[in-house]
């Protein structure tokens, strides 16, 4: 659990069907949902750090309100949409 007010890293990696690591088509898109599954932030790929091959992230500042937000990246690799999701709770600590 994190709490409400810190920094944290949001990170995702990408690969082939075949498992290697592999660079998205474009900079990814990463939308921040809040717990009611409303999108609170939609940051696009050139605000987002690629940090090795099919490796992006970035660093978000969680909300003052507590509960589960859900973090979506997307982007293409081989022609192919992709998604990688991840949660993060926020409390008061």
């Amino acid at each position: 659990m994190y709490q409400t007010g810190d920094t944290i890293r949001i990170k995702a990696t990408f690969k082939t069907f075949e498992g290697l690591l592999s660079d998205l088509t474009n900079p990814p898109t990463l939308k921040i949902y809040n717990p009611d599954k409303e999108i609170i932030a939609t940051i696009l790929g050139a605000s987002l750090t690629h940090s090795s091959t099919g490796v992006y992230y970035y660093d978000y500042t969680l909300p003052s309100t507590e509960g589960k937000y859900t973090y979506e990246f997307s982007g293409t690799v081989e022609s192919t949409t992709v998604l990688r999701r991840g949660h993060v709770d926020v409390g008061f600590l």
